[in-house]
């Protein structure tokens, strides 16, 4: 607004991550007027994300700012409805539509990209590479989305700017109000962070150092008689009254962004936040901690693509995707349903996605080439996952070897390469083509699922289901936290958050040990005696976990009979069922058995073990049967 102003970043791209309240409007409209009238980076897109108001009402503004800046080029791009693990309330500040209840109705339907704002951000940071500055202004969860599905996304940018957080003291002793809305956000976003690249503004800094009389925003500022000052009066008329200083965070946090030279003092910072209670402690976390100190008040307020396997969409065959971590019993578990859909016309493995906990996501990837050049399906696309958690990753085990797979040191040649695009994109995109006719079986952790469950809310709605390997039924017999669910406790806590009893199975590893218990002589002189290929490495591949115990309990190939053999389940039981996320308690179930209509998600409870026992033998014997097999002998 001030002809003072200028730009240091002509040739800089800018997308503006917010969340439609009137504090945004404010740094949105600064952006667009420091790029027509002084040359500024030039704002290419705005994200949005629930926050002031819900994610809804923050389309609908951003549609309104930009109509009032005759600036409807700008693509907007709609992202998180909700937290990662738990969100406080708005507090309605700016109005319960975020801009002043004007009773302001959208002249006609909202121009949304199809792009979700996490994907719109990385394709932009790809596009604009060292280029592109991003204004984040609202909870972090966008960003953080982009963090996990591409651990690349903040070493693109030019710069990324939060505002967000206070610096904790006496004077300010609670939570501020952007980081309160995604704490584990803001952890994700600060365990990637670099110094060079992030910058945070704590709004404790905003309020220390730019103590701007609320008369001079009302009668010198707020004077400017121009459309878009007489709006940002209007959206800001529910705020105004109740203080006594205007110190906006979020128009401060894009002054600065676009403008450094405001900022008298820049401070590094090893930086963290507390999670529920629980102090992350897994290591520090260094960034550029901003504090703008004596500004000049006028200056700041101046400033699938899917693999198909040649399948069509009217194939009404059910597919499934097995999301796992290439254990020994992940790989009984994918071969399991190879050859059911071989020998006994079963359901379509459609893709292999790959995650950390068995062993490192690399080797996870190298295992599963290995199992499907083994079961000579090598046409089974495989898509690279998560190599670690969503906010803790625990180590890694090494039950089945240091490789995941006996460390039998055997190599393969010609093994196919991972597609291209990631395994969170791949689960979306085949839940749209396979829409209904799609099952999910994660046996490994569940951060891959809750990402594409945080990236779009209506993948589970279009699975047909999803079954989870993983958790047990706490009791003093199982005590502790089952590896699967330990291994990303925010991830199980986001799917059973979303689940509901008709999408949702949970297989919990206690009713494995409980009805499927076999002896090790069963293991290795009947069931490993078939005289099969498959069977010979997958001998190989458990010699190391087998030694460690005294029986055969395996999770994963458990979990997938269950699919494929629905009869093979002898009770079911609903449950309203949750996580313990913190605490001494972390990891370990919940679980409240009720009537359907109360639950979130149903539970293979029993199982008849002799049919499963018979089961396995029949899939995995059934090769021996093979006239195929005869004339090759």
């Amino acid at each position: 607004f001030s002809p003072e102003a200028r730009s240091v970043c002509s040739k800089k791209k800018l997308v503006i991550d917010h969340d439609g309240g009137a504090d945004d409007a404010f740094a949105i409209t600064i952006s667009l007027l420091n790029e027509k009238y002084f040359d500024g980076p030039k704002l290419v897109a705005l994200t949005t994300s629930f926050g002031n108001v819900n994610l809804t009402q923050a389309n609908i503004n951003s549609d309104r700012i930009l109509r009032v800046s005759e600036r409807l080029d700008i693509p907007i791009y709609s992202g998180a409805n909700k937290a990662f693990i738990e969100e406080m309330g708005s507090d309605r500040y700016f109005g319960l539509d975020g801009l002043g209840d004007t009773g302001y109705h959208a002249p006609g339907p909202v121009d949304i990209e199809m792009q979700p704002a996490a994907v719109a951000l990385i394709e932009l940071s790809k596009k604009y590479r060292g280029e592109l500055i991003v204004v984040a202004i609202g909870p972090a969860t966008n960003i953080a989305l982009a963090v996990k599905l591409d651990p690349h996304f903040i070493h693109r940018l030019a710069h990324l700017y939060v505002g967000s957080g206070h610096i904790y003291s006496e004077a300010y002793p609670k939570a501020e109000f952007n980081a309160a809305m995604d704490p584990e956000a803001y952890h994700i976003v600060a365990d990637s962070a670099v110094a060079d690249k992030v910058t945070v503004v704590p709004f404790s800094q905003v309020i220390e150092t730019l103590k701007i009389p609320i008369e001079w925003r009302k009668n010198v500022l707020g004077k400017i008689d121009t459309p878009i000052m007489r709006a940002l009066n209007v959206y800001e008329r529910v705020a105004l009254p109740k203080e006594t200083a205007w110190n906006l965070l979020d128009p401060a946090v894009a002054a600065i962004a676009l403008y450094n030279e405001i900022v008298d003092e820049y401070k590094d910072s090893n930086n963290t936040i507390i999670l529920e209670g629980c102090k992350v402690t897994k290591k520090r976390f260094r960034l550029r901690l901003t504090v703008a100190v004596d500004c000049k008040d006028e200056m700041v307020a101046g400033q699938l693509a899917v693999t198909v396997n040649g399948s069509s969409n009217d194939d009404k065959k059910p597919k499934f995707i097995i999301d796992n971590d290439a254990g020994g019993d992940d790989a009984m578990a994918i071969f399991l349903g190879l050859l059911y859909e071989k020998y006994f016309d079963g359901p379509k493995l459609v893709a292999l996605t790959t995650a950390n906990g068995n062993t490192k996501e690399d080797n996870v990837y190298h295992n599963n080439q290995k199992v499907l050049k083994v079961a000579n399906r090598q046409d089974v696309p495989i898509y690279r996952g998560s190599k670690e958690s969503i906010v803790t990753t625990p180590k890694v085990s090494d039950y089945y070897g240091v490789d995941g797979l006996g460390d039998t040191g055997e190599t393969f040649p010609d093994l196919v390469p991972a597609q291209t695009e990631g395994a969170v994109n791949a689960l979306i995109n085949y839940s749209k083509l396979y829409e209904g006719n799609l099952t999910v079986i994660t046996i490994g952790a569940l951060t891959n699922v809750a990402l594409a469950i945080k990236l779009d809310p209506n993948f589970l709605s279009r699975l047909s289901h999803l079954y989870i390997g993983a958790g047990h039924i706490h009791s003093e017999k199982y005590p502790l936290p089952e590896f699967n669910a330990h291994m990303d406790v925010e991830a199980y806590h986001i799917v059973v958050k979303n689940a509901t009893p008709d999408k949702v199975t949970i297989f919990p590893f206690s009713q494995t040990k409980e009805y499927l218990s076999f002896s090790k002589d069963w293991r290795f002189n009947t069931l490993g005696k078939l005289d099969t290929e498959i069977i010979k490495e997958q001998n190989k591949y458990e010699k190391v976990a087998l030694d460690k115990e005294e029986s055969w309990q395996a999770l994963d190939p458990a979990t997938v009979a269950l699919y494929l053999r629905p009869d093979l389940v002898a009770e079911y039981k609903y449950s309203k069922h949750d996580v313990y996320v913190c605490g001494d308690k972390r990891g370990i179930m919940k679980h409240d058995f009720v009537e359907k209509d109360k639950a979130n998600v149903r539970v293979a409870y029993a199982v008849k073990s002799e049919d499963y026992k018979v089961f396995l033998l029949n899939v995995f014997g059934a090769e021996l049967n093979d006239p195929a097999r005869s004339k090759k002998a």
